[in-house]
């Protein structure tokens, strides 16, 4: 599924460049669960932005589901988002003035497949089951963080992508959302599709296949009694 060689990446910072990816590699096979973790400030982010093609890396090669991606146009790159990419990041970008299911229903109509109806309906089911029904004709201004966030999951899933990446996706969540939201990301693996998550808690990086670290630019897997 994800095929990452010797990815470089630096931005400029107050005038000065700061380096966040060095020589770094990565594989992530159709069927996984891989979480991520790292100390504040160690690229974590950076890292899903480039994997979910919103940026290149300066040097280095990428590929996604058998596609050299990293260095497509940008309207291929748009097209791989939308089709093969479920984000959930810790700003949810909503549109303020559409309502919960506009706002989940948007990928599906950026891809032009499927009947209106169709469209609404898949939005609706997918709020239904993150506890969401009784928030359907609401603007995204007037939800609580943990609502947004399962909202952003509903969308994140709404074309069935090929890789999922979750920035975080617990963080503004209690105990029992946080087990309700981690058990659909969960039910939606199979062997093709891979799934990406960032987080700080142990207990939730415990539930991955795999564990992996990055720290001063590497990436390194933890063992399971490191987690």
């Amino acid at each position: 599924m994800i095929r990452a060689r010797s990815l470089n990446k630096t931005y400029s910072e107050n005038g000065r460049r700061v380096t966040v990816f060095q020589g770094l590699d990565l594989d992530c096979a159709a069927g996984e669960y891989l979480a991520l973790m790292g100390p504040s400030g160690a690229g974590k982010t950076s890292l899903l932005q480039l994997l979910g093609c919103l940026d290149r890396p300066d040097e280095g090669s990428y590929e996604l589901d058998g596609e050299l991606v990293s260095d497509m146009a940008e309207e291929e790159l748009a097209a791989i988002r939308n089709h093969k990419i479920g984000f959930v990041f810790q700003t949810n970008h909503f549109v303020d003035y559409l309502d919960l299911v506009e706002n989940v229903a948007l990928p599906g109509r950026y891809a032009g497949t499927g009947e209106p109806a169709a469209v609404r309906g898949r939005a609706v089911a997918l709020l239904r089951e993150l506890g969401l029904g009784h928030r359907l004709d609401h603007l995204p201004g007037e939800l609580s963080g943990g609502e947004r966030q399962r909202a952003a999951i509903a969308r994140a899933l709404f074309n069935r992508p090929r890789l999922i990446l979750a920035d975080e996706p617990t963080g503004n969540l209690d105990a029992q959302h946080t087990e309700r939201t981690l058990a659909l990301l969960e039910a939606v693996l199979d062997p093709g599709i891979a799934l990406i998550l960032v987080t700080h808690d142990r207990a939730v990086a415990g539930r991955a296949q795999r564990v992996l670290e990055l720290r001063e630019g590497y990436l390194q897997e933890l063992p399971a009694c490191a987690v």
